[in-house]
């Protein structure tokens, strides 16, 4: 039976439409999207939306979302999904509401013509891109799509409203509100919305804290894999919080979380691999759970990591490796890693020692509120160590210290007050400085502002701040309040209290204070004169005393002994003295060992003996005997001509001020041959 034109034309028309219905197009783009054709999954989409499908619509959204069939373009996806939303598709609403939170792009000036209007965009860009390149963040308006998702039953819209009226993002905080929509996206498996819930029950938000309650959404979402659940969980189990404590239980959290690379369950795990506590100690585990979060950016496992560089992870220190890991936390802003970060610098620990360097991080942790660093780059200044000096800069990092309370700080500030040096004198702010850095009472902090007291003219309030301290029982406060009194005496009592101070001081095991103390006692004229006691500390002096020590100690019992007057034995004894003195290095004692040897006073006479400890005076650069041993050398050589290495011991002497060699240069200088003869031991 034939069919007619008119009829088969009508039959074909209607199955075009049917073919061309929104729904059908639909599922043709969908078919095709799933083959891969994205770019013909588009062309179906938007003839779909061009006949008002909202479905269509949505997926035109997402492929400019994700750059499928069309160049990635998040402003046209917004376009879209504005349209979608506009429909009441409850994703469209969300996807647009989370986009409209964050924005997109970097906001830049629009580019303008010469004559001040705006450029036009390119026709290129504009047909890739015909939404644009950049959006502005549009909070307000993002939350209320996003409250439109929620209203609509959507749970992960449901869980993110909650987060957003917790922290006022888009709106203002309102807690009560927050946990009705979390508890409404939780009843349908969030497990963002219980995670949400735990944090409102462990911190008391707009509830009485309760960590048991906490504890219970947090295993409701970690059931569901929620990453910072587990961690979060780990932490109340070490804890005992609102469960039972249990470690073992908490590294296990740890682990499952630090799977998924969550950097604060990472760093809790390490810091339990370096306790062995719950999971079995191991350094190595440590580490790699540190560098893991550390690579991630996370601060406190770079700073942990510098720490254990630093100290050495079961090995010898890694100096290096510390050095690049306080660099990475340094440039993240941790104040005490810039601290750090600088005195590596200023001692080339771990890195190539730059002054400058130092300076930078010592003023970046400053900045940040180091006190320390304050101080250290206010030292810089004042030194002009890595930076131009700047006395203005130096004082202004100096008084923060001080305010913090560095009391060095507070001692240098008040010396560069109280003596003028390097700033301009102010007594009241020298006072108020050097007062606060010896109130803490601290032994060290005393002395050093006594001293600057001293430097300052100051020595009666010097000696105050000293007499206190002795009194406490400090033997350097009693020391340098004995050389004081000893060095300003206004009256015999001053030097009866430095006598006694001297001994307290040599008495609790500072030997330099029987050794003033023997000197004091041998001042020949004074009413304290007294020789046997003089000997007594001396001889304490030489027993306790260091090489130093008891090389002065034992050079001065040498002269006590050789001013006696009581027969041949007690220059003997004066000469073995000077003897143990000079074989301990006292240039005086080797020179009147010389000398009484070339008399034969004290001991048998050695010329041979003296000319090798004359020799070892002058190399000491003791003028006598420079003098004496040219002497020798002349007489011994007999020459004509004056020897060169003669000649200079002379010039050296003279150029010390010694007037002998001043006049043997002039006798050679006139042709004659210079009159030695030998010298007198020095006292």
């Amino acid at each position: 039976m034939r069919v007619s034109v008119r009829r088969l034309q009508e039959r074909v028309a209607r199955v075009r439409a049917r073919l061309l219905r929104p729904a059908v197009l639909v599922e043709r783009g969908q078919a095709a999207f799933e083959r891969g054709a994205h770019v013909e999954a588009f062309y179906e989409w938007r003839e779909a939306a061009e006949k008002g499908s909202i479905e269509a619509t949505a997926l035109i959204a997402k492929l400019y979302h994700e750059g499928k069939g069309v160049a990635r373009s998040v402003p046209d996806a917004v376009s879209w999904y504005e349209k979608a939303a506009h429909g009441g598709d409850a994703v469209s609403q969300f996807e647009l509401g989370k986009i409209l939170m964050q924005g997109f792009g970097a906001a830049r000036a629009v580019a303008q013509s010469d004559d001040g209007t705006p450029k036009s965009k390119s026709s290129a860009t504009a047909t890739v891109f015909p939404a644009g390149q950049y959006l502005d963040k549009a909070p307000e308006t993002g939350f209320a799509w996003i409250g439109k998702a929620a209203a609509a039953g959507l749970r992960d819209a449901q869980a993110m409203l909650g987060d957003l009226l917790r922290a006022g993002r888009g709106c203002d905080v309102d807690l009560e509100a927050a946990r009705a929509w979390y508890e409404r996206a939780a009843e349908q498996g969030a497990a963002s919305a219980a995670f949400g819930l735990g944090d409102i029950f462990y911190q008391g938000l707009g509830v009485e804290k309760d960590a048991a309650i906490a504890a219970e959404w947090y295993k409701q979402a970690a059931a569901n894999g929620h990453v910072r659940a587990q961690t979060a969980l780990g932490y109340l189990h070490r804890n005992g919080e609102g469960v039972a404590r249990d470690l073992v239980a908490a590294g296990r959290y740890f682990q499952e979380a630090a799977r998924h690379s969550d950097v604060n369950a990472l760093f809790s795990l390490a810091e339990m691999y370096l306790e062995g506590s719950g999971v079995p100690k191991s350094i190595s585990k440590a580490e790699t759970c540190l560098r893991k979060a550390g690579r991630r950016g996370h601060l406190p496992s770079m700073i942990k990591l510098g720490e254990l560089y630093s100290r050495g992870l079961g090995a010898e220190p890694n100096l290096t490796e510390a050095a690049e890991w306080y660099s990475l936390a340094a440039e993240k802003g941790d104040a005490t890693s810039q601290f750090v970060l600088g005195r590596f610098y200023a001692n080339g620990t771990g890195v190539p020692p730059n002054q400058r360097l130092a300076a930078k991080w010592f003023e970046k942790a400053a900045e940040g509120g180091h006190p320390t660093a304050a101080h250290q780059i206010a030292q810089s200044l004042l030194n002009g160590r890595g930076v131009e000096p700047d006395l203005q800069r130096a004082t202004l990092w100096l008084r923060k210290a001080a305010e913090a309370g560095i009391g060095q700080a507070q001692l240098e500030l008040g010396r560069l007050y109280f003596t003028g040096k390097d700033a301009p004198i102010d007594q009241d702010e020298a006072a108020k400085w050097l007062e606060r850095a010896a109130a803490p009472g601290d032994a060290k902090s005393v002395l050093a502002v006594a001293e600057v007291l001293v430097l300052g003219g100051k020595e009666a309030r010097a000696r105050d701040l000293l007499d206190r301290l002795a009194e406490s029982g400090h033997g350097p406060a009693k020391l340098r309040l004995a050389q004081l009194l000893t060095k300003g005496a206004a009256a015999p009592s001053d030097i009866g209290k430095a006598l006694r101070l001297y001994g307290e001081a040599g008495e609790l095991g500072h030997p330099e204070g029987f050794l003033a103390k023997g000197i004091c006692l041998m001042s020949e004229g004074s009413e304290f004169f007294d020789s046997k006691a003089a000997e007594a500390a001396l001889q304490q002096a030489a027993n306790a005393g260091t090489a130093q020590i008891k090389a002065t100690a034992f050079f001065q019992l040498g002269v006590l002994f050789c001013r006696r007057e009581d027969g041949k034995s007690e220059v003997e004894k004066g000469f073995g003295y000077y003897e143990r003195a000079a074989k301990l290095g006292h240039p005086i004692a080797q020179y009147n060992v010389a000398v009484m040897m070339q008399k034969g006073v004290g001991c048998a006479a050695d010329p041979a003996g003296a000319l090798v400890w004359l020799k070892k005076a002058a190399d000491a650069k003791i003028p006598q005997a420079q003098v004496a041993l040219a002497d020798a050398e002349l007489a011994r050589r007999g020459a004509k001509d004056i020897p060169g290495d003669v000649l200079s011991l002379y010039q050296l002497a003279a150029s010390a001020g010694n007037e002998t060699a001043r006049k043997r240069l002039r006798d050679l200088a006139k042709g004659s041959q210079p009159a030695a003869k030998p010298g007198a031991p020095q006292q």
